[in-house]
């Protein structure tokens, strides 16, 4: 399954009746609980000799480290991951993951807000949003920032003791690569927790496949409210401290003779807060993030040398056609400021980040400023599928391996090209923010044009 700035998830009620025949389902979150949770999930791919299967287990670990002022939870969660992958031979390979972090702030109907911690980790399959009164048969979610839409429906046939519901989730990624999900859930009342849940999924364009997956709620435990607090504490501080691999891709993008500062600084507070912490949750926490720090050393190193031939310097020239075949270069669009922004269908955060750079382009429509989506795809049927279904109404041309002259750092990469045809900034990576950060920094060149 394909799988950072902070977005509220914003929650809309469908109601099938306003009668409250008892108390609704809540989640019973304590401070001091700990949460065990399994995942085990197995799909199968492709055909012939390209044919196989992936079986996926992931252990969660959710602990409820304090009761926030707003009555909302704030839970800190590990995720570790183990992959196998057998191919049409039945040969295996295994990928063990490192533990991946995260936090979120729920309230016990599953409300929560998103933060970007949880790029890589979906809440609402843990802790799904519970109707609003005991007797609701139809309820529902909106989450903004990934542009999901979730339906929850009561099951007919209820088992004793658990609330059963249908999920239909629905999700701007879907039609791209089509994606189609069926969950359902049982809900605990005595527990107050998800106890399992079971899903069927497919996708037909891609990566083609089908398979199942299902949680199990594994352990609850209870620690004394004293290990609670030292966890909450010493994780806000992990969190504050840590630098995603985003976060010092761009800065290095902004700074790249700066990048072994950078990371050494990035190390060095970590570092710090290793030896400072008390809590042995968040001593492994840093001590994995330094591990990810050091063995990604060498790329951002690379990375840097690569950007400093790009930024303040004239963009390497170009030609090519769009899917109507007429030709563009980027000599065409001098005097304009231009951002290049190279996708393909394949990388779910383009699509993602499409929406965004649709806003920008109709802030500035009317200024001279011209926005370019550089398609990596090979085929002209993944072009105008995406073009169509997101209705993209700026130019779209064939990339044919040009994002290798601006770094070919990663998906999406946006280049900000000012004027006199100087690259400004190269943007890698999604992040719900490129609207603001881009904008930001296209006003800035517009206006300078002025002075």
């Amino acid at each position: 399954m394909i799988a950072i700035g902070v977005s509220v998830a914003i929650v809309s009620v469908l109601a099938a009746s306003a009668a409250f025949a008892e108390e609704p389902p809540r989640y019973k979150f304590e401070v001091g609980q700990e949460i065990g949770y399994r995942s085990d999930s197995a799909s199968k791919f492709g055909s012939g000799e390209k044919a196989g299967t992936f079986l996926n287990t992931i252990d969660y670990t959710v602990w409820v480290v304090r009761k926030n002022e707003n009555d909302t939870w704030r839970l800190v969660i590990r995720q570790v991951t183990e992959s196998k992958r057998l191919d049409h031979e039945g040969k295996e390979r295994v990928d063990s993951r490192a533990p991946q972090y995260a936090y979120c702030d729920i309230a016990a109907d599953g409300t929560f807000v998103h933060n970007e911690t949880l790029q890589f980790l979906n809440v609402s399959w843990l802790f799904p949003r519970l109707p609003p009164a005991a007797d609701h048969r139809i309820w529902g979610a909106r989450y903004d920032w990934d542009q999901t839409e979730l339906r929850y429906r009561r099951d007919e046939n209820q088992p004793e003791g658990n609330l059963r519901f249908r999920e239909f989730r629905r999700t701007m990624l879907d039609p791209v690569y089509g994606f189609k999900w069926d969950t359902v859930y049982d809900f605990g009342h005595k527990e107050g927790l998800l106890v399992t849940a079971e899903q069927k999924f497919e996708q037909s364009v891609g990566f083609v496949g089908e398979g199942t997956e299902t949680w199990a709620l594994m352990h609850v435990k209870q620690h004394e409210p004293t290990w609670a607090r030292q966890l909450a504490d010493d994780s806000q501080r992990f969190f504050s401290v840590r630098q995603g691999d985003r976060g010092i891709v761009n800065a290095i993008a902004r700074q790249p003779s700066q990048a072994r500062e950078l990371v050494a600084e990035a190390k060095s507070a970590m570092e710090v807060l290793l030896e400072t912490c008390k809590s042995a949750e968040v001593q492994a926490m840093c001590t994995r993030h330094l591990d990810y720090l050091k063995s990604s050393e060498e790329y951002y190193f690379d990375q840097a040398a690569n950007l400093a031939k790009l930024l303040d310097q004239p963009a390497p020239p170009w030609e090519t056609t769009d899917w109507d075949g007429k030709k563009h270069s980027l000599a065409d669009y001098r005097g304009k400021v231009v951002l290049l922004e190279f996708w393909y269908r394949g990388c779910g955060w383009c699509i993602r980040a499409m929406p965004q750079i649709k806003q920008l382009q109709a802030e500035f429509k009317d200024q001279p400023v011209a926005i370019l989506g550089m398609c990596e795809d090979d085929e002209e049927e993944n072009a105008r599928f995406v073009v169509d279904y997101l209705n993209i109404e700026y130019p779209t041309l064939k990339s044919d391996g040009i994002q290798q002259k601006y770094g070919d750092g990663g998906w999406p990469t946006l280049v900000l090209i000012d004027q006199q045809g100087t690259v400004r900034r190269i943007h890698i990576g999604y992040s719900p923010t490129l609207r603001d950060e881009l904008g930001a920094e296209t006003r800035a060149l517009l206006a300078k044009s002025k002075d």
